[in-house]
This record gives structure tokens, sequence and C-alpha cells, in this order.
């Protein structure tokens, strides 16, 4: 019943509700510092009874630490070890004790405290106390056996050291000023991303118009390109390409033949220029490249060491098939006339394509295909180095959502300030 009419009676909770800020993103540190100043401020006043009380606990330590350095051994019966033992531990235990309280008292200026430095204070501490207490465990165990009275008030002045400096840890992370650091990291991170959107946009406009201006060049280019390639010029052009493709073809039949012919031959000649040393070099060069030697053997040197190779068939060992058509190809075939008339013409078809590889090769329209090709792929790579350079800033460019960084910040302004704040962008 009692907690019936509890709930009935029971007042509503007020919000408390802050009037909206509208603050230009431009002024939106200046803003922050204010608020900022004013926390502070906030803050230093709420934590100084806190500090304070550190204060007068410090000072009944240290008082303390006099009252168990100069105490006197009840029970002065012991060993010179125990005694030295004790002596050994209380030094220990009053200088870690005291070099800690005044590194605890260095720490910070009571008078001029800011954020920051409670912030430091209370962090130092935390690393410093867990250090003490690892560093006194045994002396304070020690000093139970011979001052158990005055160890234990030094230990209870730190305990309360400790307790108060978690009072003002508490404090500090109640109203915490991090979070104002945080939101000031995004400003500086939103006004880099839109200083550098104004470069690549600038950068963009500048790569658009440089981008029209190839890609008309481009179309101007592929158009005298094609009209080359149409030309009547060029047509003779490639005329005179097919023309010198067939002459080497004919040049390579030709030369065929004699190839064909010094295979049939083959193995006759080998074996001849064994018996005959005289004329192995010779042979050994007609067998490796026939039109080569034949070229450079202008005596037809050849004719004569056939005619041996003729005359020496049947002292070769070779097959009565293989000896019909060597004997067949020396006969009708590798004559000095053949020799003759296969070198002369050559030298004309060779001489032709030559004439047509040179004209083909100075032709005014090869020029012309060369020049107009050469202008279209400078055109194509810059066309498509341009359209990477816009490629790359347009990705960059969709990525960076300003407008969603700016209502994150907003939300973060709220929770750090409890106001509610609209960034208006300039």
């Amino acid at each position: 019943m009692l907690k019936f009419l509890k709930k009935i009676f029971q007042k509503d909770e007020v919000e408390v509700v802050l009037p909206k800020q509208n603050v230009k993103f431009s002024e939106l540190k200046k803003w922050l510092d204010d608020h900022t100043s004013k926390n502070a401020k906030s803050i230093a006043e709420t934590v100084k009874p806190v500090l304070d009380k550190i204060d007068d606990a410090i000072v009944a330590t240290q008082n303390n630490l006099k009252k168990l350095e100069y105490a006197e051994l009840k029970n002065k019966n012991i060993s010179g070890r125990e005694l030295s033992i004790m002596k050994g531990n209380r030094n220990s235990y009053i200088l870690r004790t005291g070099q800690f309280l005044e590194k605890l008292e260095s720490l910070y200026d009571k008078e001029n405290i800011t954020y920051a430095d409670m912030k430091g204070f209370s962090d130092t501490y935390k690393e410093d106390v867990e250090v003490l207490n690892k560093m006194l465990l045994k002396p304070y165990a020690v000093l139970q056996h011979f001052f158990a009275n005055e160890s234990y008030a030094v230990a209870k002045q730190i305990k309360t050291i400790d307790v108060l400096m978690k009072e003002l840890s508490g404090i500090l992370q109640k109203e915490s000023l991090e979070s104002i650091t945080d939101c000031k990291n995004q400003i500086d991170l939103i006004m880099d991303k839109q200083e550098q959107l104004k470069k690549l946009q600038k950068e963009k406009k500048e790569l658009d118009s440089e981008a029209e201006k190839t890609n008309k060049l481009l179309k101007q280019a592929e158009q005298k390109f094609a009209k080359v390639e149409e030309s009547s010029s060029y047509e003779k052009y490639k005329a005179m390409l097919k023309e010198k493709e067939d002459q080497s073809k004919k040049i390579q039949d030709h030369v065929e033949v004699l190839t064909h012919s010094f295979a049939i031959i083959d193995k006759a000649i080998r074996k001849f220029a064994k018996k005959k040393i005289q004329h192995e070099k010779l042979i050994e060069k007609y067998v490796t490249d026939p039109l080569k030697t034949l070229l450079d053997d202008n005596s037809f040197t050849i004719v004569s060491v056939l005619e041996e190779v003729k005359s020496s068939l049947d002292d070769l060992g070779i097959k009565d098939d293989k000896k019909a058509k060597t004997l067949a190809e020396l006969d009708n075939v590798l004559t000095d006339l053949y020799f003759y008339n296969f070198v002369q013409k050559y030298k004309e078809l060779k001489e032709r394509e030559e004439l047509l590889d040179k004209n083909a090769r100075t032709h005014f329209a090869l020029q012309q295909h060369k020049e107009a090709e050469y202008v279209l792929t400078s055109y194509k790579e810059k066309s498509y180095a341009l359209n990477e350079e816009l490629r790359k800033i347009s990705e960059i460019l969709e990525t960076v959502d300003i407008d969603a960084m700016i209502k994150q910040l907003e939300k973060d302004l709220h929770k750090c300030t409890k106001f509610e704040v609209e960034v208006v962008t300039d």
C-alpha cells in the first residue's frame, strides 16, 4: 500500500533541455573552446575539496612516517639478525613511501590546475601506486611484527589517499573533456576533407576541359587516319607490299629446289667427304647452307667435286634405290648449267625484291600513314590517361561525404556538451 501511494505522489523527473545552438562551422572550434573553458572551471571547482583532502592525507601520512622512523621497540630482547632485518625493512618502507608522496605532491599546482593536469595526475597515480604496493608488500609484513600500530597507521593513510584518488578519477570520468578533443579532431578532419575536395573539384574541372579538347583532337586524328588508309596512294602502297610478299615467296620456292637437290645427294657426298678429305670443307659448307655457299662459289668448284662423287658412287656403299636417285639428280639437275641458271635467276628475283622493298620503305603513303598513326596513338594514350585521372578523382569525390561527417559531428557534440548543435556550413 505504501509503495502504491509513493508511486502516485512521486514527482516525475524533469529533463533539462538545453537550448539548441546554431553554430557556423568556421566558428565551431571557438565555440567548443568557450564551452571547454567554462566546463573545465566547473570541474576544477568540483575537485578542489577532494584535492584539499588529498593534501591533508599526504601530510598525515608523512607525519605517521616520522612516528614510524623514531618508534622504539617494545620488545628489545631480539637477536642482532632480527634487529638488522627490522632496520632494513623500516628504512625501505619509509624511503619508498616518502618518495611516492613527494612525487604525488609535485604532480600538480593546485592554484592553477587544468583538466589535463588533473587527468595526468590521476593516470600517473594509478601507475605509481601499483608499483608501490608491490614494493611495500614484504617490508609491511615484516614491520607488523615490530611496529604493528605505526606501520598500520601509515598504510591506513595510504588507503585514504587511494580512496580520494578514486573519487577524483570518478569525477574526471563523469565530466570528461576528452570527447571535446575528439570533436576537435573531427573538425580538423572535415576541414582537411573540404580542402581536399576543393582541390579535387578544381583539378577535375581542368581535366574535364582538357579531356574535351583531347577527344575533339582524337576524332580529327581518327578521321585523318581513316582518310589516309582509304587514299589511292595508300592502296598502291599496299599493292606494292603484296607484290613484295609474292616476290619473297618466289625466292623461297626457288631456293627450296636447290635445298631439295642437295638433300637427295646428302648421304653420298657426306660419305665421299670422309674419303676425300681435300673436299671435306667445301662439301660441309654446301650441306649446311647450299645457297650461301653456291653464291660464294663463283667458279662452281662444286661441279668437279660432284663429278668425282658420281664416279665413286659404287664405292660409297649406298643402297641401289638411293644410288639411283642420287645419280639421276647429279646427271639431270646438279650440273654446271643448272648452277649458272639458278644463280642468275636468284639474283634477278632478289634484285626485284630489294627494289620493291626500297620503294615500299620510301613510299610517300607510308610516311603519311606513320605520321597519322603516331598522332592517333598519342591522342588515344593522352585520352586514356586523362580518363583514368578523372575516374580516380570521381571515386574519391564519391567516397567523401561531408554531410554525413557533419551529422556525426553534431551527434558527438550533443554527447559531450549536452547541447543540441546544428552545424551551419559556411
